[in-house]
């Protein structure tokens, strides 16, 4: 089935092809949905320079932030996200789920997973700067061995 077209023919180019139907979009454009290929989901702290009041906002507003940029994502033509990296996978089972019911809008995700053999820079011992980075990014490190 063809639609109008929306670019003028190149030279040459036959026009004795007519669509079925036309649609009138009163001047606005049709968009194919976008891929969001890196995208980290849980990451809305407000600063990267470690404070408590960082970390308060975060703990306080994170899940408000994050159901937001999931709208916003789809406001702005971002039909899909491949979320790169989150250690507590249930974080984002939670939030997939949240948008399959309708309680928040949102894209659809993949989850990309990151593969650390030992002694590998994700396997490394973090230091409780680090660790209390991390946590204020909402990429909070699970228990060795956590299935």
């Amino acid at each position: 089935m063809l639609c109008g077209h929306s670019m003028p023919r190149l030279a040459g180019e036959s026009g004795d092809i007519a669509p079925d139907f036309t649609i009138d979009l009163k001047g606005k454009t049709v968009l194919p949905g976008l891929f969001n290929t890196h995208c980290h989901i849980n990451v809305v702290s407000t600063t990267l320079l470690l404070n408590l009041g960082s970390l308060w906002l975060g703990r306080r507003y994170g899940e408000q932030q994050k159901a937001k940029n999931m709208a916003e994502c789809l406001a702005h033509g971002i039909t899909n996200i491949r979320d790169t990296f989150v250690e507590d996978l249930r974080r984002n089972k939670a939030s997939r789920e949240r948008i399959s019911k309708g309680e928040i809008r949102g894209p659809r995700f993949l989850q990309a997973v990151a593969v650390g053999p030992p002694g590998s820079y994700l396997a490394e011992k973090y230091s409780l700067a680090i660790r209390l980075m991390r946590d204020d990014l909402s990429s909070r490190l699970l228990p060795a061995g956590y299935e």
